[in-house]
């Protein structure tokens, strides 16, 4: 069917097939060889089999199913909204990603696909304003979002440089998910807020941190993140904060 160039009923026999816990592939293919085969026709030909298949629900399905393609599964997802030109939900997909995985691994495989995506966007508007810099773009025809002018070349780019910015603390994250308990872990997300003059955030941190972390479970010296958090307050002469 594929050979043919019938994508949508390739698409849908895949999913029954997927969906048959008695389906044998007389090719040999295991079940998870079907579900990725099965994402990447849809993730790559969304105008082909979105009217027959429930994309976003069926990949989905695939990121419980199968643990070890987290990383890839939401980067499939995010490109079958960017192919049909959705990007606002493309990068919403990517934000979501991002703050659902476990591992670096993924973390990294779903960052650098965003990355991309964002330097790809950005690079083809470059594009367009040298080749029709004296055109004016009909915001109407973009679905992505525009200044009245047209011209947002300044905030592509500035999204761009504010996700590279926001990197080590979204891999704090990630590392925090897979042990919230890591004492050590959690000064070091301090220290990149204390690097960047983000007093709130320091705050937040350490009181979250003195909340989450069970002293049974800790990887680490807990009592060192309540001396820490009493010193923020003493330094500042918030000799009360500090005691309470």
């Amino acid at each position: 069917l594929e050979a043919n160039g019938n994508l949508s009923e390739a698409a849908r026999q895949l999913a029954v097939c997927v969906n048959d816990d008695d389906f044998v592939s007389p090719a040999g293919h295991s079940k998870h060889q079907l579900w990725m085969r099965l994402c990447d026709l849809c993730a790559k030909h969304p105008q082909e089999v979105s009217d027959t298949l429930k994309v976003d629900a069926i990949i989905r399905s695939g990121l419980a199913r199968f643990t070890d393609e987290v990383g890839r599964l939401w980067c499939k997802l995010a490109d079958f909204y960017i192919r049909l030109g959705q990007f606002e939900r493309a990068r919403d997909i990517y934000e979501e990603g991002i703050n659902a995985v476990v591992t670096v691994r993924d973390f990294t495989t779903i960052f650098d696909a965003y990355a991309h995506f964002e330097e790809s966007v950005l690079s083809i508007k470059m594009s367009q304003e040298k080749e029709d810099n004296d055109e004016d773009e009909d915001e109407d025809d973009d679905e992505d979002d525009l200044d009245v002018d047209g011209n947002d070349m300044e905030l592509r780019l500035a999204r761009l440089e504010h996700l590279m910015v926001r990197r080590p603390i979204l891999l704090s994250s990630v590392l925090l998910r897979q042990n919230p308990h890591n004492v050590v872990e959690w000064h070091k997300r301090v220290k990149l807020y204390s690097d960047a003059d983000d007093l709130p955030n320091v705050i937040r941190t350490y009181a979250e941190a003195v909340k989450t972390v069970d002293p049974a479970k800790a990887t680490g010296k807990p009592n060192s993140l309540w001396l820490a958090f009493a010193e923020v307050y003493e330094t500042r002469g918030d000799v009360d904060s500090a005691r309470h």
